[in-house]
């Protein structure tokens, strides 16, 4: 099947999906499939956790969705300052970050820029492409009933020892100069010098690699989960409060097998959930769905992602 024909294939796919499910809404989530870890290892105070959001894209103009969402965000919280870097305003807030070696995508790159952020300043490191339905109220909550040295998430999927959770690097809500912050950036920096592909054979060649590595997917390019789960190794008396990415974040994908195609037809031609997650995080692939089927003009206005034209 040449290039045309696939893409009439599909042209004709979503229209035919469009007119089965336009009037269909998504199931809703349901609290009762949180499964939160607490773990509180040391009293006392760890430090208040500052109401700045951090969010990074390298380019200055972001794609017309992706500055709603953002926009979203910032309205869901308006007692939080939200700082939107890029390449040329970060330095405004950190040093310049040194990559020598030439083989960093640019996902590890901000990795490094993200614990460099939080290790100076603290506060919540949000990716761009999360998509909001809750305030953050419930972070400072928790750190107030017990103050913590990291809350986010965990990926359930890929953590065998609840020990050590597997924590989620696109939602990191931290006090400032945070020991554990600071440790994880000590172990990922070698990185910059080293590249992808030698910062992972370096990781891989530990007696621990296997107890480190758990099951998480694609290890090779997850370079900073690899360095988060020796930081915790390292680190005593951690505080941490974390959600299930699977019940909240990734709720759909998980249901749907990570098919990016069949999550852009559902969020963009079913209509909305009755009760949407309280976020939903999207990743290059279910973007690039998204954006394909945007390019055709047929999302549905009832929809997760027309809602975001809907509403301000």
């Amino acid at each position: 099947m040449n290039k045309t024909a696939s893409r009439v294939k599909k042209i004709l796919d979503v229209v035919a999906y469009a007119l089965a499910h336009k009037n269909t809404p998504l199931f809703s989530y349901n609290q009762l499939n949180e499964d939160d870890i607490s773990v509180i290892a040391a009293s006392g105070t760890k430090g208040i956790i500052p109401r700045t959001i951090w969010i990074y894209w390298e380019d200055e103009n972001l794609p017309d969705y992706i500055r709603r969402m953002v926009n979203r965000m910032q309205l869901q919280n308006p007692d939080h300052s939200l700082i939107l870097l890029n390449a040329k305003n970060l330095s405004d807030y950190i040093p310049p970050v040194n990559f020598t070696a030439t083989d960093i995508p640019l996902a590890n790159k901000s990795d490094i820029i993200r614990l460099e952020i939080l290790a100076t300043f603290g506060g919540i490191w949000i990716d761009a492409s999360t998509l909001f339905y809750h305030s953050l109220a419930w972070v400072h909550q928790v750190n107030q009933a017990a103050n913590h040295d990291l809350i986010g998430f965990y990926r359930d999927i890929s953590t065998t020892n609840r020990n050590y959770p597997v924590i989620e690097s696109w939602f990191l809500c931290v006090p400032p100069d945070n020991p554990f912050i600071r440790k994880w950036l000590d172990i990922l920096s070698p990185l910059k010098e080293l590249g992808a592909r030698g910062y992972y054979h370096m990781i891989q060649a530990r007696e621990d690699y296997a107890e480190i590595a758990q099951k998480i997917h694609k290890p090779d390019y997850l370079l900073v989960y690899l360095a988060q789960q020796i930081a915790q190794r390292q680190c005593d008396n951690l505080n941490l409060y974390l959600k299930r990415s699977e019940a909240n974040a990734f709720l759909y994908q998980e249901h749907l097998n990570w098919d990016a195609y069949q999550l852009a037809k559902w969020l963009c031609l079913n209509n909305a959930p009755l009760v949407p997650p309280p976020l939903i995080k999207l990743n290059s692939a279910n973007r690039s769905g998204i954006e394909s089927i945007m390019r055709l003009k047929l999302v549905n206005k009832n929809s997760i992602i027309g809602d975001l034209y809907r509403r301000r």
